[in-house]
């Protein structure tokens, strides 16, 4: 009897730990460069490039927008850009209401994006960060990216022109003015039931202009 009793209990201990040591685990991925694509990527070049149409509204003269992309050509679109932009580049106040010229970005169908915060002074010696889309150099190392991604259902900033005095910051694209930025995006892929690994891309935009920029080509890790 006590013999049939410690059998049960090594059972019990071999399943249990069995169960703990069979955790999700992460494979690594080849190294995706932004900028850089191989044959076997999923990789669309936008021609011309796609700019986002907008709309004038009479009252607040801002023009606004938005256009969608499929990333990994499934026939579902992951990406929605959405821009709102003023002739002075200003902030904007009608009464109570405020408006402030930005650039968003909405991820979709588990689709993560790079971001990176961005810190400012928010009163009594406090700092605190905004988080914004980070913006690569060509050639970056996309899948080491030190900072944070982010998997959700809001908007992350691109830009934002918040008023003068505010002290809240505007960005990593608020800067650029260069022909090529890149954006690092990927997604989760299960390769078994406890197995999986991430899909890197990157989305290239034309960045010289603030107001005017342009999507000219992404590229995709193929799923497996």
């Amino acid at each position: 009897m006590k013999r049939h009793y410690y059998f049960l209990i090594a059972l019990f201990l071999f399943i249990f730990y069995s169960c703990k040591e069979e955790g999700e685990k992460i494979i690594e991925s080849d190294i995706v460069y932004a900028g850089v694509y191989e044959a076997s990527y999923i990789h669309h070049e936008f021609n011309p490039a796609l700019k986002i149409k907008t709309e004038l509204d009479s009252v607040t003269w801002f023009s606004s927008g938005k256009d969608s992309i499929d990333l990994d050509l499934d026939g579902n679109f992951d990406l929605i850009i959405s821009v709102y932009l003023h002739p002075n580049d200003t902030a904007y106040e009608i009464g109570s209401k405020r408006f402030f010229p930005s650039c968003r970005l909405l991820f979709k169908n588990n689709f993560e994006v790079a971001i990176k915060g961005f810190q400012y002074a928010c009163g009594h010696g406090i700092c605190n960060y905004a988080p914004f889309i980070e913006s690569f150099e060509y050639n970056t190392d996309i899948n080491h990216f030190e900072f944070d991604w982010y998997l959700g259902n809001e908007n992350k900033t691109l830009w934002l022109i918040t008023p003068e005095g505010s002290g809240y910051p505007r960005g990593w694209w608020y800067y650029a003015n260069e022909e090529e930025r890149y954006i690092g995006i990927r997604i989760k892929e299960q390769i078994n039931t406890n197995t999986y690994r991430y899909r890197y891309g990157w989305i290239k935009l034309n960045a010289i202009k603030r107001n005017d920029m342009s999507v000219i080509e992404y590229a995709l890790e193929q799923t497996i």
